[in-house]
């Protein structure tokens, strides 16, 4: 199931030993190497620190929230030294530029859409420019047009027909604004 990742945050764990919440999910934990999730930095009470909620320490996701066998599945990050450096890198996808590979500007990450059960993300919903926004449609991506991330930006495919995709397009509907081509007046005489 394909889910928004907004609609993560805020989202209660609830501990079966506890019988009740025992913290809140704060964001995630981005793995910016291959896009998917790997935890969920979360908010407790009791601990003045950051803690993680590894995928792997998940038992289900209903519709209370999030549910774990025991509320001793939270991890300090000295923990956890195999995701030390994705942790120190601090990935966040909100408000990361979008690019094409050709270097021209698309907007904005403004949510994306995550794969319930592999927790990989598999959308990004661009926001464009007040121009741009008035002049297309939304901008989604898929997983499958992202070529790479880094720190500051991510870098799509450029948009491309196929020369007879093109061609109908282009013949589809006459531009009413063109010039019609002149044609040379025939004298005779």
């Amino acid at each position: 199931m394909l889910i928004f990742a907004s609609k993560l945050n805020d989202t209660p764990v609830i501990s079966v030993h506890a019988g009740g919440k025992v913290a809140t999910i704060t964001r995630p934990l981005i793995n910016p190497h291959d896009l998917t999730i790997v935890g969920f930095f979360v908010d407790r009470a009791q601990t003045e620190e950051p803690e993680i909620l590894l995928l792997q320490d998940i038992r289900e996701w209903s519709s209370r929230g999030v549910v774990i066998d025991h509320d001793e599945e939270f991890a300090r990050i000295d923990d956890l030294p195999k995701l030390k450096q994705i942790i120190s890198i601090s990935y966040e996808l909100i408000e990361k530029k979008v690019y094409t590979e050709s270097h021209k500007k698309l907007g904005t990450v403004e949510e994306f859409v995550v794969d319930s059960e592999q927790f990989t993300i598999q959308k990004l919903h661009v926001k464009r420019n007040l121009f741009r926004a008035l002049a297309d449609a939304a901008l989604i991506i898929s997983r499958s047009q992202i070529k790479s991330v880094n720190d500051d930006e991510i870098i799509v495919e450029d948009a491309t027909l196929t020369g007879k995709l093109k061609s109908v397009v282009n013949n589809a509907v006459p531009n009413p604004l063109a010039r019609p081509n002149p044609q040379a007046e025939r004298v005779d005489g």
